[in-house]
């Protein structure tokens, strides 16, 4: 992502060092969160607005139209402590988690075997976390998951919630003794946009422009930005350089895709740009 940074700055000093008269104004954004909950690009949103934007992630120069979105879970079972030998009065929390967490494993195999989305491919789903009991002799009153489902451009998290919702119920429907409770901590909306849209045209056009054997616009597995700027009517798309190693200790990026990718980013602002003067 700082190659992709990088590739902003140097693209608008050139602009700056060769005295280019643009008829528009180009904002550079550089917000945190992005990894969390965004707080940086949702806060922007509120105070600016533009009529395209182009979200600098690492995509192999590939043009990107379509990405996935998440949702981020808490799901805790409720039991009753009692001595490991009194299980006339015990109630396993931890077991109860165990028949949620089948049904879990069932259901991430039907989405990953469903029809994928041309694009992005298909929905999937973790669990990330778990938490339960205290000790070895004491009936566990209490059993906390952490989970994630990654959803494709048709899903959203309402849709999430009524699914796994339905499988605490029908749990807890077999066994009166079954207590749950399903929380949403954070979540995230998938993305996508026309590529026949102007600023997509223009920067698929350019690609072919400057570099060789250039893809056509596909989908990424991961989420960016790029959604919330969508939802704020800002049309966005996503190319960056190429690298590798993303969420590893080996981070790296290509030194010869971000000189074209700079390329890319004047051509683009120059003529985007002179298109759109009032």
């Amino acid at each position: 992502m700082k190659g992709g940074l990088a590739v902003i700055l140097a693209a608008v000093q050139s602009l700056q060092d060769n005295q280019i008269d643009l008829d528009g104004d180009v904002i550079l954004t550089f917000v945190c969160d992005e990894e969390h909950a965004s707080l940086g690009t949702k806060d922007i949103v509120k105070h600016y607005h533009a009529d395209a934007a182009v979200v600098t992630e690492p995509t192999d120069l590939r043009l990107t139209v379509a990405h996935r979105g998440f949702v981020w879970l808490e799901v805790e079972t409720f039991g009753r402590a009692a001595h490991g030998s009194r299980y006339q009065e015990g109630i396993d929390a931890i077991m109860h988690m165990g028949r949620f967490l089948s049904r879990l494993e069932k259901l991430g195999n039907e989405l990953i075997t469903s029809t994928p989305h041309p694009l992005v491919g298909p929905a999937n789903l973790h669990a990330s976390r778990i938490l339960g009991g205290t000790e070895v002799l004491t009936f566990p009153a209490h059993c906390f998951l952490e989970m994630e489902w990654r959803t494709t451009p048709e899903q959203n998290s309402e849709m999430v919630v009524s699914v796994l919702s339905k499988i605490l119920d029908e749990l807890a429907a077999e066994d009166p003794q079954f207590r749950s409770q399903l929380r949403v901590t954070v979540t995230q909306p998938p993305f996508a946009i026309d590529p026949e849209t102007e600023i997509a045209r223009l920067l698929q056009s350019t690609l072919q422009k400057h570099l060789k054997n250039v893809e056509k616009p596909g989908g990424a597995s991961y989420w960016t930005d790029a959604a919330l700027l969508m939802q704020a009517n800002i049309p966005a798309v996503i190319v960056g350089p190429k690298g590798s190693g993303l969420h590893t200790n080996v981070e790296w990026v290509d030194l010869q895709s971000c000189f074209d990718m700079g390329e890319v980013l004047i051509d683009v602002v120059m003529d985007y740009c002179s298109r759109n003067k009032e």
